[in-house]
């Protein structure tokens, strides 16, 4: 059947003095129009009522992983949401001090509907680099650059899982 591969070419995203943080982007994410050096404003959760008040119009909406699961894995209602307010990426902080690669699609219990659509830019970034993100954030260097090159392409599989009844 027709399947999606995704592969990321490139991934940075940099402090204003140079210091690159620990990240790497979620599966299908799309790729930014060459280098951005934008904002970044802290959302939280990314639900609708953590926009209240904030302007993120060409920023880069920046969430939180509050659980030590995996709560936000499945990006695509939060990309989605950030898309319509006008963001121009998504970076979520996973709890751990390692990077983590989430992804794009809507996953949970939405099968109608796959990837985000539309969509920006996602990535994550350990804890570490969060902290070091919020902090230059805290003194004013909260604005990064990101520049994200990622490939989403339609390919075929011939791997099958399943069982075909009658057959021996």
């Amino acid at each position: 059947g027709e399947l999606v591969s995704f592969r990321e070419r490139s991934c940075r995203l940099e402090l204003a003095d140079g210091t690159k943080m620990d990240a790497m982007s979620a599966y299908y994410s799309v790729s930014t129009p060459g280098s951005l050096r934008v904002p970044v404003v802290y959302i939280g959760s990314g639900s609708e009522k953590s926009y209240e008040d904030k302007d993120v119009r060409g920023a880069i909406v920046l969430l939180e992983e509050t659980a030590l699961g995996y709560d936000l894995f499945w990006l695509g209602d939060l990309c989605e949401r950030a898309a319509a307010k006008g963001a121009v990426g998504l970076v979520a902080i996973h709890p751990f001090p390692w990077s983590y690669r989430m992804s794009l699609e809507f996953g949970k219990f939405n099968l109608a509907k796959r990837f985000a659509e539309p969509s920006v830019p996602a990535i994550a970034v350990s804890a570490p680099s969060a902290l070091r993100l919020v902090s230059a954030m805290a003194a004013g260097q909260g604005t990064v650059t990101f520049d994200l090159q990622t490939e989403n392409l339609p390919c075929l599989s011939d791997h099958v899982a399943g069982v075909l009844r009658g057959s021996k």
